[in-house]
């Protein structure tokens, strides 16, 4: 069962991958915003799921992310 909700998500994934191309959002701020939203939830399900613990160096990693999607969308 737990295989059928993992196809399920990559396909929602997937068709909002495809939205924001066709949406002009662009090659290279897509794969960015997928890569630090997709590594973001992966650190949520460790945590929340399998009781992972986070370090600082963890800590670190999700504030540069969600700071390079500040910067990306930051129209200064």
């Amino acid at each position: 069962m737990l295989w059928i909700c993992a196809i399920g998500a990559y396909i929602i994934a997937n068709t909002f991958w495809l939205f924001a191309l066709k949406g002009g959002s662009g090659l290279a701020r897509g794969a960015m915003i997928f890569s630090v939203v997709s590594a973001i939830l992966a650190l949520i399900i460790g945590v929340y799921f399998y009781g992972e613990r986070l370090g600082i160096i963890e800590y670190i990693g999700i504030g540069l992310g969600i700071f390079s999607l500040a910067c990306m969308f930051w129209k200064g």
